[in-house]
């Protein structure tokens, strides 16, 4: 027992001179740390999810919904999962809250960068779930086909920075899960955007990287030209990572690393890089378990021998994850660890020198691979002969010119409101971007070219078309509010802003909550008032609190079931089977106790029996 838990000698009972113990009996306590009291996070879990579940019951706004727990994969908002259909609203509602019992009066803020990017990348992954023909009844549909909301759910207070919300949906939620102060919005700071921005760059990078990493190793080479994120990223690619030849007669062009790609530093390409060889090595590992020990005694031996230390990679002894190096198997000797842990921190060389080994000899014959006409935008894309391609190159130039006559100034905007036609990739403008349409740093919108002879031929053709046609094009600007036009760069854009603000305009605070025994009064008026309605109870209060003890139960019992829970729906029995089963109580003030029967009583029955009702009646005989 440490120091903090001894009982002080002023507490201990004192004996008085007869040797006997003082009638008073002194109450021993010690100073608890806080937040060991594990059990109030639960009830206050289960005891919500009561209340959530019992609303949504008798709620006749709600036509249908599924309430799940402890959702998988989903980061931090899997304590409460709700998705509904609601009376007059157009898109169906989804509900993520982390529930979170809060002692010592603590502050919910965003000020931890931590906290803010766990809770973002939770959203992230949340987003990534929702997809047509799903067959979780949770992730049904696309993303923006739903009314999502976020919320941290907790007994702490906020910071007062955060702003109500009049929104009919919230509104609604109000109704449902508060238990104190309506919910808000928080606020948030340019730092926040900055943050969180970074990590949308990151988060597609890495999920770009393994597309990659897929398409390198398939043999039948899939359609990559078709996956969003590729077309955002495919011409810093052919910028950063790959070197593009020309087109070949069959129509396509080779992709190869560049010679510096594997040893990249840079702090994007380098998250790219990483993901990229670890994918790569997890979906080529070979089976090295008959040398095993050999190769960990060359490593041991010689630790800055990068050919070693590549087959212990390749073998998946010693994994590539986060970027450091790990052997797999947690239970090795400490010395093991050390000699790797010197080489992920004070002998980077050796480590990039050993993964790039390791991914060139998985690779083997897939250093270079086909890829599209389209990739890399060397040239506007435009399939046909000479005449095809020229009536192409005309349909766009009048566009362009029918959009600068609409435009007062210099500055046009290309969006998504113009034609598909217009903007696609093949035989559209969305192929000049990065050869004959480039970024203009000092105003942060695209220009035209001026310098024609760096153009390959088609688009060198369009820009003499464009010249005769508009002699002062390079006084334009282009504003491109397209989302899966060519980046040109890995800076911030307006779209990495959107899925930012987007996050932010769906994630609410509900603090200052009751907690979890405020919860249960307000189950239980809740239950009063609708057994009410049914006017077939003596003793409404009485039975509610039975009922709620058996229905907490079963909530219980439901929430604790592993691996793969039952959604509960409008059709689940949880709260009818608390119902029947407490009918009893409503008996228990009428039944004569007789020393010849003997009653098994559920414990939480007897905790709503009132005892002084049965002495009443004992003292009327």
């Amino acid at each position: 027992m440490s120091d903090s838990a001894q009982p002080s000698t002023s507490q201990m009972p004192k004996k008085d001179k007869k040797g006997g113990k003082n009638k008073k009996k002194k109450i021993l306590k010690y100073t608890k740390r806080a937040g060991t009291s594990g059990i109030r996070g639960q009830l206050y879990e289960t005891k919500l999810l009561g209340l959530i579940y019992f609303k949504a019951l008798h709620d006749e706004i709600i036509e249908e919904f599924y309430l799940a727990s402890n959702v998988d994969e989903i980061g931090m908002f899997d304590d409460i999962c709700l998705r509904a259909k609601l009376k007059d609203f157009e898109k169906p509602i989804n509900v993520f809250i982390q529930a979170k019992h809060r002692e010592n009066d603590k502050l919910l803020t965003l000020n931890n960068k931590k906290d803010l990017a766990n809770c973002f990348n939770s959203y992230l992954s949340i987003k990534r779930r929702f997809q047509a023909g799903n067959d979780d009844v949770m992730f049904q549909g696309a993303f923006n086909e739903t009314d999502c909301v976020f919320i941290m759910y907790t007994t702490a207070k906020d910071d007062g920075s955060g702003k109500a919300s009049e929104d009919n949906l919230v509104t609604f939620l109000n109704d449902l899960i508060s238990t104190g102060s309506p919910g808000s919005q928080p606020s948030y700071t340019d730092e926040d955007m900055n943050l969180l921005c970074q990590q949308v760059l990151e988060e597609q990078l890495i999920t770009l990287a393994q597309k990659i990493a897929k398409y390198v190793l398939d043999d039948a080479k899939s359609q990559i030209m078709n996956d969003e994120l590729v077309l955002q990223y495919h011409f810093v690619l052919a910028q950063e990572v790959f070197d593009i030849s020309d087109v070949l007669p069959e129509g396509h062009r080779i992709a190869s690393f560049k010679t510096d790609f594997f040893k990249q530093s840079k702090k994007f390409l380098k998250i790219f890089k990483d993901a990229f060889c670890s994918e790569i090595l997890e979906k080529r590992k070979i089976d090295v378990t008959n040398e095993t020990q050999d190769l960990i005694a060359q490593f041991l031996s010689k630790p800055d021998d990068s050919e070693n230390l590549s087959k212990l990679i390749r073998g998946n002894i010693i994994i590539f994850k986060h970027g450091c190096l790990e052997f797999r198997d947690k239970v090795v000797p400490h010395s093991h660890k050390e000699k790797l842990e010197g080489i992920n921190h004070n002998n980077k060389e050796i480590k990039d020198e050993a993964i790039e080994i390791a991914v060139k000899e998985s690779l083997k014959n897939t250093l270079e691979f086909k890829v599209p006409a389209t990739f890399g935008n060397k040239d506007i894309a435009i399939r046909g002969d000479d005449n095809k391609i020229d009536k192409r190159l005309d349909h766009l130039c009048k566009k362009l010119i029918d959009l600068i006559e609409k435009t007062e100034g210099d500055q046009i905007t290309i969006d998504e409101t113009l034609e598909d036609g217009f903007l696609r990739l093949n035989g559209g403008i969305a192929s000049a971007i990065g050869n004959l349409i480039v970024f203009d740093d000092n105003c942060k919108l695209f220009k035209f070219c001026e310098d024609c002879e760096t153009l390959e031929r088609v688009a060198k053709r369009f820009h003499k078309l464009l010249k005769s046609k508009i002699p002062n094009l390079e006084n334009y600007r282009l504003d491109m509010r397209v989302k899966v036009f060519p980046k040109l760069s890995l800076d911030r854009t307006d779209y990495d802003e959107l899925i930012v603000k987007d996050f932010f305009s769906k994630l609410m605070f509900y603090t200052s909550q009751g907690d979890e025994n405020d919860v249960e009064k307000k189950i239980i008026e809740e239950i009063e008032k609708h057994e009410a309605k049914q006017a077939k109870l003596n003793n409404p209060k009485k039975k509610s609190e039975a009922i709620f003890l058996r229905y907490h139960d079963e909530i219980q019992k439901w929430w604790m079931v592993p691996k793969e829970g039952e959604y509960l729906t409008r059709e689940s029995d949880l709260y009818t089977k608390a119902v029947d089963s407490t009918s009893v109580v409503n008996m228990m003030p009428e039944i004569k106790f007789s020393q010849r029967v003997v009653f098994a009583v559920n414990g939480r029955i007897i905790e709503s029996y009132d005892p002084t009702e049965r002495n009443r009646e004992e003292e009327s005989d």
